[in-house]
């Protein structure tokens, strides 16, 4: 809440400080490939915007993001990073040093809590493919500036539910302010309300690969698991690899998903 970040190379046991911001408390923090990021809010001064390039030992402010105060990141499904906050959704193709504005005919005068980039089914990816949440409610924009708000209710975490289905549009898990977990039924915007029997006020969820399970903290009883998997065992693929790429076609790159019926090894091989 200082706006220190520290590291650790065992698992918690000790930690590293390794910056402190001028800003106030750290709002998230993530990374692709070899390139860290981290976002403050404002304290005494704006937030800052932050970049490491080792690991997250050491950290660089970047600046030319407009923001005021920063709250999430996300990668959409190319892969490209993109920034909430005071200042709507911006979005960078060279890892933050200049950004395009996503905002469009998203309502104005609000800020974003949260953003997540999802996959919308089919073969080929749209330009944008995001979920941003503000005060009315949460927002989904699959065309650069064109938003349909999905649900009335703002939402403090959105969480990315991959459907291990090929070309099935990822679901998604949305944790309100008003203390729900609500899990999106594909793309037809209805939601079933997960919170019952969950104590205490949920404050973030994640999603596990290992189980397709949701997991959500609260802010009384700790972690607690969502009593049904994200997608039933007879939605997936029996007994075949369902492999989808997107953007399909694609210049200069694309992204390659495959589900496995159970655990195990895979090979993949590319010609």
């Amino acid at each position: 809440f200082k706006g220190y970040m520290e590291y650790s190379e065992d698992l918690g046991a000790s930690e590293v400080f390794a910056y402190e911001s001028t800003g106030g408390r750290v709002t998230d923090v993530m990374h692709h490939d070899d390139t860290y990021w981290a976002c403050t809010g404002p304290d005494v001064a704006d937030g800052e915007f932050l970049r490491s390039t080792d690991g997250g030992q050491s950290w660089t402010p970047i600046a030319g993001h407009g923001f005021h105060a920063m709250t999430d990141m996300t990668l959409d499904l190319g892969q490209e990073l993109v920034l909430v906050g005071d200042a709507g959704v911006k979005r960078s193709w060279d890892e933050g040093d200049t950004w395009q504005d996503l905002n469009g005919d998203l309502p104005a005068g609000y800020g974003v809590y949260c953003a997540q980039g999802v996959y919308g089914g089919g073969d080929v990816l749209p330009e944008v493919s995001l979920f941003a949440s503000i005060d009315l409610g949460l927002y989904y924009s699959h065309i650069v500036g064109q938003w349909n708000q999905v649900l009335d209710a703002a939402c403090r975490d959105i969480v990315r539910l991959p459907v291990p289905v090929i070309l099935h549009p990822d679901r998604i898990c949305a944790v309100t302010w008003d203390g729900r977990v609500l899990v999106s039924q594909g793309f037809a915007w209805d939601w079933r309300d997960e919170t019952d029997g969950l104590p205490g006020t949920p404050l973030m969820a994640a999603y596990s690969p290992y189980d397709r399970g949701i997991y959500v903290i609260t802010a009384e009883h700790g972690l607690w698991r969502a009593p049904g998997v994200v997608v039933p065992a007879q939605e997936a693929p029996a007994a075949e690899l369902a492999l989808g790429a997107y953007p399909n076609p694609f210049n200069p790159k694309t992204s390659l998903r495959f589900n496995l019926p159970e655990a195990g090894h895979a090979t993949l091989r590319i010609y």
